[in-house]
């Protein structure tokens, strides 16, 4: 699930819980809703050999009908020490990640780059929104094994300047989608190789594909700030949680990562 799903359940989930506690206290009371500004929220994942795209979409207030809105006609630039890319207007599902894009160039982003890359958006009411991403260095892995219970996928040496990972499993049982996902922050980790461990009965699984991305430390704060975030919806008296961005000027993540893939059966 992308920001974009994620950040209409925690506004539904925001109300539905005040919906709860109203009725626990079983007493009319009026709520005010928080003065909460519309936001730009922008999606973009870099990877090598994939085209530059962007998700970037506009949160309304809360005092309004709870919708998300395409942000069109706005100037969209990605620069890096070799090219200045212009994204266009172009509506886009990936159908593996079902990620939606409403910006995007034909240009595909190179391998062999190693620096920073750099955002800029003017929306069509004239707002600047900014990020960067430095890049990350290939990942590949090394051995994958099924023991018991557990999914061992090994790598020869974590990055000891960028130790973030993801790790995720995809399969089917009985035909139906199955995909089990976890977050490692793998600093201080000596261990060589090292071995992600994932937990599930996998013997069950008719496929397993296996997939091992290498991400920035800003990618693995936000993952877990929305995680957490999502959560804390679920039980009224919990504190809200802040999502972590990195976006200048409005929320989400623009980031870069690179991934590995390997298939047990």
């Amino acid at each position: 699930m992308n920001l974009i799903n994620k950040h209409l359940n925690l506004i539904l989930g925001f109300i539905t819980s005040i919906n709860m506690t109203a009725c626990m206290l079983n007493n009319n009371i009026d709520i005010d809703f928080p003065n909460e500004n519309e936001k730009v929220m922008i999606e973009a994942y870099l990877t090598p050999g994939r085209n530059f795209e962007l998700s970037l979409m506009e949160t309304n207030s809360l005092s309004k009908d709870l919708y998300l809105r395409l942000c069109w006609n706005a100037q969209v630039e990605i620069t890096s020490n070799n090219d200045n890319i212009k994204l266009l207007n172009i509506l886009n599902t990936d159908k593996k990640t079902h990620y939606t894009y409403n910006y995007g160039s034909p240009k595909y982003i190179p391998h062999s780059y190693n620096g920073t890359y750099k955002l800029k958006i003017i929306t069509q009411l004239g707002d600047t929104v900014t990020a960067e991403t430095k890049t990350v260095s290939s990942v590949k892995i090394a051995k994958t094994e099924i023991t018991e219970n557990k999914l061992n996928i090994s790598l020869n040496k974590v990055d000891d300047e960028d130790p973030y990972y993801i790790c995720v499993a995809e399969g089917s049982i009985n035909d139906k989608a199955v995909t089990i996902a976890k977050n490692y922050d793998c600093s201080g980790v000596k261990e060589k190789p090292f071995t992600f461990c994932l937990i599930h009965n996998f013997f069950k699984w008719e496929k397993i594909k296996i997939k091992l991305f290498h991400i920035t430390k800003e990618h693995y704060n936000f993952f877990n700030s929305v995680d957490k975030a999502h959560d804390a919806n679920i039980d009224p008296f919990t504190t809200p949680q802040k999502i972590d961005s990195n976006i200048k000027n409005g929320i989400g993540i623009f980031t870069f990562y690179t991934v590995d893939s390997s298939t047990l059966k």
